[in-house]
């Protein structure tokens, strides 16, 4: 229900192309559009359907990472104006070229549509009595949704009975005008102008109803910083960090109403913002451990928490307290790099249990995935410091007493990102079920981690290559068509 929305583009609309599809069915652009219409029908089922859409959401690759379904439809919504196009042209060549088979057609179906228009109005409580049933039938099989719908029900069923009657009257009316347009009743562009008012009412209509953006009157003030963010920012930190605000109340920038990422406005990294492709990795980490665990908020750099009570754990400082919100400072929370003394290996379940138990030091131990390579513990001498902090490139100077082990509280994208030591590619291991870590070398090193998917600068390079064979083409059809134009000059005048 939040995601999805009515795909209505107009019962005229949809009834011209099904008479493209009747009337046109040799053409092979109609079979195509009807087919992949059809098609991207099925799949908008999802689960309804699963001998179409299981196949295609295992086998079909990249199909998977669309968020809904109904996302299809939009395929649906090219085709079907196109048809219907499609199905207005056959009947404006009608009049040149009369098809008595096809003109009955338009005869029968503005008859049949006249008549269920009057029987409509004849039978309306009638209709609504039997709409309104069908709502008591789903309120007896849903009883958890009695109150809603027996409030709704008159409202539903008024709703029913109207946009029947209007359906029929404008299809009728339609189905008249391209019958008096065929017998010269009535001109071609009164039969296109008539179609698309009567469009355009049925549309508007449509959007008119349901609920309708209106400005917050307090809009102006909705995005002043909220005094949480000021006393984090007077901190002046200098490095990365993360927050989290985990009060109750429903406020904007809390983690129970925070879909709109509220923080984000602020230039503060939220640690549990909102995303519809969330990583399967850190999904995994709110599913078994929740957002709020202090050994979670000391690995990942979850340097401020805002709550509206008092949090006893040692090393939280409150900044700032004012009726039921508090700020505290993290003063346990680990930088978003640093050294680590140890490196180990465990299955990625019992990982999650220890973080979720607060039963091991991310600081002392990080567990890799895969084959662990050999480190050293280091010393008071090693440090890490981010001296560059972008979405896509993050550099640090890193100072290692020995073959020292980095972990870097980003996510790990195999795919996208890459480490470089003095320029020198290194090797990123999966730490901690979702992060990153690699080996820096003893000494003193400049450490890039860059986001640079293959995918991106192919897809960046075919585009380039495409929209410049594209503008050459163009270019390259002026040029030959006035050469054309030239030479048809020249051969006129020779022949006068």
């Amino acid at each position: 229900p939040f995601v999805d929305v009515a795909m209505y583009m107009g019962v005229i609309i949809f009834f011209l192309a099904l008479f493209a599809v009747i009337t046109r069915w040799r053409d092979p652009i109609v079979q195509f559009l009807a087919i992949l219409a059809f098609i991207a029908l099925l799949i908008s089922f999802g689960k309804n359907f699963p001998v179409l859409f299981d196949f295609i959401f295992y086998h079909l690759p990249y199909f998977d990472k669309f968020r809904v379904p109904s996302m299809s439809l939009v395929l649906v919504q090219i085709c079907t104006p196109i048809l219907a196009g499609l199905g207005l042209m056959k009947i404006i060549s009608l009049k040149e070229k009369r098809e008595n088979g096809i003109i009955k057609i338009i005869k029968n179906s503005a008859i049949v549509l006249s008549a269920f228009f009057i029987l409509s109005v004849v039978l309306k409580s009638s209709i609504a009595d039997w709409f309104t049933g069908r709502i008591n039938d789903y309120i007896s099989i849903h009883p958890q949704a009695s109150q809603e719908f027996t409030a709704l029900s008159p409202y539903m069923s008024d709703m029913f009975t109207a946009d029947l009657l209007i359906a029929f009257a404008l299809l009728a009316i339609t189905f008249w005008l391209a019958y008096s347009y065929i017998n010269s009743k009535i001109s071609r562009d009164a039969l296109v102008i008539g179609i698309i008012v009567l469009s355009v009412f049925d549309l508007f209509r449509i959007d008119s109803r349901g609920q309708k953006y209106v400005d917050n009157p307090d809009l102006s003030n909705m995005f002043n910083p909220p005094e949480y963010v000021t006393a984090i920012k007077s901190q002046k930190d200098t490095e990365p960090f993360r927050m989290i605000n985990i009060k109750q109340d429903g406020s904007r920038g809390t983690a129970s109403q925070n879909n709109g990422n509220y923080n984000a406005y602020f230039m503060l990294e939220d640690f549990y913002g909102y995303s519809g492709i969330k990583p399967r990795s850190f999904q995994d980490l709110m599913d078994v451990i929740g957002p709020a665990n202090p050994t979670l908020w000391r690995m990942l750099n979850v340097k401020y928490v805002v709550a509206s009570q008092q949090i006893p754990l040692p090393g939280f400082i409150p900044i700032y307290q004012k009726d039921k919100e508090v700020v505290y400072k993290n003063t346990n929370a680990l930088p978003r790099a640093y050294f680590v003394d140890k490196i180990g290996a465990k299955p990625d379940l019992s990982i999650l249990n220890d973080i979720k138990t607060n039963s091991f030091d991310p600081k002392s131990i990080a567990y890799v995935d895969g084959s662990l390579p050999i480190v050293d513990v280091p010393d008071s001498t090693a440090k890490v410091n981010i001296t560059k902090y972008k979405d896509e490139i993050v550099e640090l100077d890193a100072k290692a007493s020995g073959n020292n082990f980095l972990f870097f509280g980003n996510t790990y994208l195999p795919t996208g990102w890459k480490a470089y030591i003095d320029g020198n590619e290194s090797i990123i291991y999966k730490v901690d079920h979702g992060f990153m870590g690699i080996v820096v070398p003893k000494g003193k090193h400049i450490v890039d981690f860059k986001y640079a998917p293959k995918s991106f600068f192919i897809s960046e390079y075919v585009a380039l290559s495409l929209s410049a064979l594209t503008i050459l083409g163009l270019l390259l059809g002026i040029v030959f068509e006035l050469r054309r134009r030239k030479n048809n000059t020249v051969t006129d005048a020779n022949v006068s």
